[in-house]
């Protein structure tokens, strides 16, 4: 073997290194170094490879989500339309019932009113009607199949019975029937 035991050139100490080869030694550590750091380089983008590959996976998984959100969105947007549409016609249908019960809470208050006025007027008047009523008994019947003259009867009965002789003013008489008397 070539150079096997040879001792380095004379000017040249034990175990030191020609300048060249120092020179060499320093290029190869600077490589080296530069290697270790694009293999660090090379891990970082394998690992930025295989992240964006699982990040390229869920995008796939989105992309093919999106269109039915979309789709859930166009639904819903279109169910949310038609309701707000209904609501505002029950809404409007609501105000308009309430107008009606209103309108119709007025007209009953004022049925009330006129039947209340109108009880009272007919108490007056049924009042004013006994007030005024002169109810004989006892007197003889008319002929079978007439009513005679209910008015002079009564004159008679107060003038010649009663004895009362003053100014009488008589608006109706009657006898009543056989069906009115309950018989």
């Amino acid at each position: 073997m070539p150079g096997f035991g040879h001792s380095p050139p004379p000017g040249f100490p034990f175990g030191m290194q020609p300048p060249w080869a120092t020179k060499l030694l320093q290029e190869m550590k600077g490589i080296e170094s530069k290697i270790k750091s694009l293999h660090k380089i090379e891990r970082a983008v394998n690992q930025t490879c295989s992240e964006l590959s699982e990040l390229d996976i869920k995008m796939s998984g989105v992309d093919k989500r999106v269109p039915d959100q979309e789709h859930a969105a166009t639904f819903i947007t279109s169910q949310y339309e038609d309701t707000s549409t209904a609501l505002k016609e029950v809404t409007r249908r609501i105000q308009t019932l309430n107008d009606v019960c209103n309108s119709l809470d007025i007209k009953v208050k004022k049925f009330r009113d006129e039947k209340s006025k109108t009880e009272n007027k007919l108490i007056e008047l049924d009042m004013k009607t006994i007030k005024y009523n002169l109810v004989l008994y006892s007197l003889p019947e008319a002929s079978t199949g007439t009513r005679g003259d209910c008015k002079a009867t009564v004159f008679n009965v107060l003038n010649k019975i009663l004895n009362i002789q003053e100014d009488i003013m008589i608006d109706s008489a009657y006898r009543p029937t056989q069906k009115s008397r309950g018989g």
